[in-house]
């Protein structure tokens, strides 16, 4: 008799179809592209980290509208202070997107339409 391991086909079944874990359908269809704008609302109160971080994008694009690659590059450097050059985002070679879209979903870039 083998072992049977209740639900382990339809498990084998699903992964098979999935796409990789690495594969995001929003970046393949241009879900995030367009303009967007740094949050300079004072009544949002963010978490000390991402301030940080909103306050060096709002220094470098105060009252612009930046695209999504733009946004990326800049993360993708470290998403350094204008005014004292440091880092105040580590990122991991390849992450740069995910990080990104964790900044909008987090609010600190809006979508301008």
């Amino acid at each position: 008799m083998t072992d049977y391991v209740p639900g382990q086909k339809i498990k084998e079944f699903i992964k098979a179809i999935q796409p990789p874990s690495d594969y995001d359908a929003d970046f393949e269809y241009g879900f995030y592209d367009g303009d967007y704008a740094v949050i300079d609302d004072s009544t949002v109160h963010f978490r000390p980290e991402l301030e940080k971080i909103r306050t060096a994008a709002l220094t470098l694009w105060q009252d612009q509208l930046i695209t999504f690659p733009d946004i990326i590059n800049w993360v993708k450097s470290g998403a350094k202070d204008p005014v004292t050059h440091k880092e105040t985002l580590q990122v991991a070679a390849g992450d740069e997107q995910r990080k990104t879209v964790v900044l909008i979903d987090n609010g600190v870039f809006v979508r301008h339409w």
